[in-house]
């Protein structure tokens, strides 16, 4: 299984839950069979977002438990933000990093610990992405991508998703063939 989390959702003035939402929504129509092994991650408020065709799995602590337990979710892909969950033991990490917006609107002081939990999941991660070749330089600049290779897909909020669809797919076809 294939989950996307999609936690992002629950905050609708953040770019992050359109970011989430178009990506999702194109993930769940993609032409190349990925509907059945793709599981959107998201809050309970959300079931149904990207359709009734779409699987889903509410977010929560015994949702994380059950994926733990049953060992079966291969890949596990997040959109990087301080909370962000860590993928089940043995599944295959794909990050997006859409910014280190955190750089420019929070308090110098609380920058470092943005950092650590950033750097946590880069750590943790199998593919690195960003969301431009502006953020690609952010994170090359402020963190230890630990020789991992950064891939760009150009993902912005209000443009079409199909072609982010397809990259990513592409991603998870990559390492489910591992």
């Amino acid at each position: 299984m294939i989950v996307f989390d999609c936690e992002h959702l629950n905050c609708p003035d953040a770019g992050m839950s359109g970011l989430c939402r178009g990506l999702a929504s194109a993930l769940a129509r993609h032409p190349v069979g990925l509907q059945d092994r793709l599981c959107l991650y998201v809050p309970s408020g959300y079931m149904g977002f990207a359709g009734n065709d779409a699987s889903y799995m509410a977010a929560g602590l015994l949702s994380r438990f059950r994926m733990r337990i049953r060992g079966d979710v291969k890949v596990w892909h997040s959109v990087f933000h301080r909370d962000a969950c860590f993928p089940p033991h043995g599944a295959a990490y794909v990050l997006t990093v859409p910014g280190l917006e955190f750089l420019y609107d929070k308090p110098v002081n609380a920058q470092p610990a943005y950092l650590a939990a950033l750097q946590k999941h880069i750590d943790r991660a199998d593919v690195l992405v960003a969301v431009s070749e502006y953020a690609k330089r952010e994170l090359m600049d402020h963190a230890d991508v630990r020789g991992k290779t950064v891939e760009v897909s150009i993902l912005q909020p209000g443009m079409s998703f199909e072609e982010s669809a397809r990259f990513y797919a592409g991603i998870y076809d990559r390492l489910l063939s591992l």
